[in-house]
């Protein structure tokens, strides 16, 4: 039982990104144990899955667009200043780069929208998934799973009304 939560302990841990040196003293096991742990429980999957999860690269190209859109705006206020300084040049340049960085937002916003619609896991696998968890829940915790039948019931109710 101490070792379940020590490994528990240990996972949450090196899902964090900590290494395995420092997880290892944390916990009080040798490194060789949690590597073990992450060799038998397939943890580097999992947080490989995690860093590089449609969530991650959602959030990354929404930074990226933002800051696209923050040097758009300042491309303005520069255009406007070379318009009334009569400065063609500066004009030309200011403007070809706005051009580029409308032509980049609309390239990363395009990215957005189809991870967004590839983030979706067909409803049929989503329901799958949780009939074998509850499935599971029912074999070994028959207690626990009488409390959540009604719990199921909604949540799959409620899944399947948003698809």
């Amino acid at each position: 039982m101490a070792k379940d939560k020590e490994r528990a302990t240990a996972k949450a841990l090196f899902l964090q990104g900590r290494n395995q040196k420092e997880i290892a003293g944390i916990v009080g096991v040798q490194e060789k144990t949690i590597n073990q742990w992450c060799k038998n429980h397939g943890w580097k999957q999992q947080l490989d899955a995690k860093l590089n999860g449609n969530r991650e690269r959602v959030d990354n190209l929404k930074k990226l667009i933002g800051v696209f859109t923050d040097e758009r705006l300042e491309l303005v206020d520069k255009i406007k200043a070379a318009e009334k300084a009569a400065d063609k040049e500066l004009l030309a340049e200011y403007t070809k780069r706005a051009n580029q960085i409308a032509n980049e937002v609309a390239m990363y916003s395009k990215a957005l929208e189809n991870l967004d619609q590839d983030k979706k896991i067909p409803l049929t696998v989503y329901l799958d998934v949780m009939d074998q968890i509850f499935h599971d829940l029912q074999k070994r915790y028959p207690k626990l799973y009488m409390q959540l039948v009604d719990f199921q019931d909604e949540h799959i109710n409620g899944v399947s009304l948003k698809y």
